[in-house]
């Protein structure tokens, strides 16, 4: 049995996570390391050949015998000591130095995923300045991974959070790329030998390309049949391909602005799909990370509270058992900006249950842009910010933005327009987002400070509660409507609105106005959740569960 049959049984307010999955029960390391070595080795070119001779056939070994065990470790564990020691300060072998020195031919699609890595490194460890060269090339190699998996007559095995890794840096080497495009001068020397190339043999990073491949690497998994997502019990490579690319779409739009198009990305996960995530913890935290940021963006203050509670209530839930990951110390850095982004959405929609899930955060502490050169290495607490915050402190506001807030980029839309980018200021987007929310922020005070009085009064003349809340009358009667309009808002009819967001919400009072002439008539109302439904849920798990008890007798 599943742990995540119980917990949607036992935690229904909490999202379903298979402990088996996370990394500290998930990756085994062997009691024989092959490069344990090396690790201490002196970093000499002679060895750093060997121990890629090294890698890269034990990555060819493990691949044939379809070990995701041992891909894992070779992958999130001995590459990254291997990095730390033997290429702290170089780049690895490419394959054909590889095969030139072993005289032996390297399997391609082994050759891709090597190279993969290899790119990584080089840009996210080595690199101090943009190499149109080593950016070109990792585009290429990465289009080279993405048409394998969409034309692959037979499977071959990955450890699921490879699979993430794949996307998600994908994602993010076009967000560096787009950034020097359109912040390099005309004289640099790397945009002047890609603008000389022929049309036709110009490759660079660009939006269109990226979402074909999306597509079509979705329409290769399979994982809609007749419309409909499914999660099949032996998941393949190209399956898992499908369902983690839902959340790189996710993350792409909401990187390059279009906030609509990233909540439409997930609209058909629904909750029992979600478990799926818990292979690959990061991609489980981008995904409800990134759609709180997309719902915060587009005002629905509701569903961003509640989505960003969730993760955050997750990542802290579980960090003890993610310290084998590479990642989770990057994790934990993540898992600020959203808390972040939470205090700010709880402004926007003020809910007292979700407040005290905040309250667990009390002891967080974050660094921001405006502290001085002399308590620069010390952190505020979030609680202090967040105390600032609710008294609509517009700094506060402005810092805990900043840090919250996702990596935003104007995107190189086609080849064909790569030529015509001319410079621009990289931040703009970011500041613009900013500016939205801030000109929500006055509203949401008014919108908040409405409620606050109106709950002290049954019966009140219209004049005297728009004084009392510093508006004009026709001010106050226009707040009435868009309180009336934030508090009755409905779920989208799609799943994961439907069967995620809607477990997340229990029924809250809400104030309803009934004005007659000069006076308006206050009522609190306590909406009734229907719970048929739920129930039904209940029942259909408890079968389930009955079941695998069965079986095992």
């Amino acid at each position: 049995m599943s742990t995540s049959k119980y917990q949607s049984i036992l935690e229904s307010n909490e999202l379903p996570v298979n402990l088996d999955e996370l990394p500290n029960f998930k990756i085994k390391v062997p009691s024989q390391d092959i490069f344990a070595s090396y690790y201490s080795a002196s970093s000499d070119s002679e060895v750093q050949m060997q121990v890629a001779v090294l890698f890269i056939n034990e990555l060819d070994k493990l691949i044939k015998e379809k070990n995701t065990d041992g891909l894992l470790v070779l992958y999130d564990v001995q590459f990254n000591k291997i990095c730390s020691s033997v290429f702290k300060e170089s780049a690895w072998p490419a394959p054909h130095e590889i095969e030139l020195y072993q005289d032996k031919e390297i399997d391609i699609d082994i050759a891709y995923l090597y190279s993969e890595l290899c790119y990584r490194h080089a840009l996210a460890r080595l690199q101090n300045s943009f190499d149109a060269e080593l950016v070109c090339n990792s585009w290429e190699n990465y289009n080279d991974i993405f048409d394998t998996v969409i034309h692959a007559q037979t499977e071959f095995p990955l450890p699921v959070p490879w699979i993430w890794d794949i996307i998600d840096e994908y994602i993010y080497q076009f967000y560096f790329a787009c950034r020097w495009r359109y912040t390099i001068k005309p004289e640099d020397q790397g945009l002047k030998e890609i603008l000389a190339k022929d049309s036709r043999d110009l490759t660079f990073w660009n939006l269109e390309n990226i979402n074909e491949n999306f597509t079509s690497v979705i329409q290769k998994s399979q994982i809609f049949e007749k419309g409909v997502l499914t999660l099949k019990e032996a998941t393949s490579t190209s399956h898992y391909f499908g369902f983690f690319t839902l959340v790189g779409q996710l993350r792409l739009n909401v990187l390059i602005g279009n906030y609509d198009a990233a909540i439409k990305s997930i609209e058909n996960l629904d909750f029992d799909s979600l478990v799926i995530f818990s292979k690959a913890f990061p991609a489980y935290f981008n995904l409800f990370y990134y759609a709180g940021f997309a719902y915060l963006m587009t005002g629905r203050y509701k569903e961003a509270v509640k989505v960003l509670e969730s993760v955050c209530l997750m990542m802290n839930k579980y960090k003890a058992f993610l310290t084998k990951s590479s990642q989770s110390e990057n994790m934990m850095k993540q898992l600020e900006k959203a808390v972040c982004l939470f205090a700010i959405s709880l402004v926007f929609y003020p809910n007292k249950a979700s407040e005290s899930t905040f309250w667990q955060f009390k002891d967080l502490g974050i660094k921001t842009s405006k502290q001085n050169s002399q308590n620069r290495n010390e952190k505020e607490r979030i609680v202090d910010k967040f105390d600032k915050l609710q008294r609509y402190d517009i700094q506060t506001f402005n810092e805990l933005f900043n840090y919250g807030c996702p990596k935003l980029i104007e995107p190189i839309q086609s080849l064909d327009s790569f030529k015509d980018i001319t410079n621009k200021n990289t931040s703009d987007l970011i500041i613009n987002a900013k500016e939205k929310l801030t000109k929500e922020f006055k509203v949401v005070q008014n919108l908040n400070n409405l409620a606050t009085v109106m709950k002290l009064y049954s019966k009140i003349n219209l004049q005297k509660a728009a004084s009392i809340v510093n508006v004009s009358k026709d001010e106050f009667l226009n707040l009435l409507k868009q309180y009336e309009k934030r508090e009755t808002s409905d779920l989208l009819k799609t799943p994961f609105e439907q069967t995620v967001l809607s477990r997340f919400f229990l029924p809250t009072p809400i104030l309803k106005f009934d004005i007659n002439g000069d006076n308006i008539t206050i009522n609190e109302v306590v909406p009734v959740k229907n719970y048929t439904e739920q129930y039904q849920k209940l029942n259909k798990k408890m079968t389930e569960i009955y079941s695998d008890v069965l079986s095992l007798l």
